[in-house]
């Protein structure tokens, strides 16, 4: 059975099961879906697929709210202006927190090595980790990326002039982070790989090591990545 309610321009029809979930909602959660929903009703087009919005089927989407709070699946019917909200569901959250892992291809050969030191915090359940390797042939790149950067808790990031100089990674990927961690939903861990600009704007925030890995030794290079596994196990214990 459907219910129906008018809004601004497009009307709106909920399903049993929706409206069922949507008395659970806390007051909180039920405030955000009010905005979600009046935005939508004013205009279905307004959250873009990098926004992360995924297209389920013709005219149907299922939207994620940034920070996974709540998922809403719903139909558009563009003729006859309305909006049929089918399914509400809120994630259960996994206790582990993820960690986005930033870094130019070109740096490939120290996440190899840097990962052999986050690996055993991933099989103890404390961190989960995710870099664009995750990505399988067919899959829509930017989509990915950007549903990582929506879930993470934190940000590892490994900085070379490569990295820096990574149109995708300066224009979309650093404003997010520094966004994120700014108000204080994401903390920020990076590694010097190369000698960098002291006015680059990462410099803002501490790095894990001050001489670049590519003067170190192996021996030493190791040590940075203790120094980023122990770092992350405080992280993981604390948040």
């Amino acid at each position: 059975m459907l219910s129906k309610l008018e809004f601004s321009q497009y009307s709106v029809i909920y399903s049993d099961d929706f409206k069922a979930s949507r008395r659970t909602l806390s007051v909180e959660l039920r405030l955000d879906l009010d905005a979600f929903e009046d935005q939508l009703t004013a205009d279905p087009d307004q959250f873009p697929m990098d926004v992360f919005r995924y297209k389920t089927s013709e005219d149907s989407y299922t939207y994620r709210h940034p920070g996974a709070k709540f998922e809403v699946t719903y139909k558009v019917d563009r003729k006859e202006n309305k909006i049929f909200f089918l399914l509400l569901v809120l994630p259960v959250f996994n206790p582990k927190k993820l960690i986005f892992i930033s870094y130019s291809h070109e740096d490939e050969v120290r996440l190899t090595e840097l990962s052999k030191y986050l690996d055993p915090l991933k099989e103890q359940n404390l961190i989960d980790y995710w870099d664009d390797g995750e990505i399988d042939p067919g899959d829509n790149w930017r989509n990915e990326i950007m549903a990582a950067l929506h879930d993470a808790k934190g940000a590892l990031l490994l900085v070379s002039q490569d990295f820096l100089i990574s149109k995708f990674i300066t224009t979309v990927e650093l404003p997010y982070i520094f966004k994120a961690t700014k108000e204080k939903k994401v903390e920020l861990f990076w590694i010097k790989l190369d000698a960098i600009s002291k006015h680059a704007e990462i410099n803002t925030y501490q790095a894990i090591n001050n001489k670049p890995l590519r003067k170190l030794s192996p021996y030493d290079r190791n040590e940075v990545y203790v120094e980023v596994h122990d770092a992350l196990l405080k992280f993981s214990r604390t948040h």
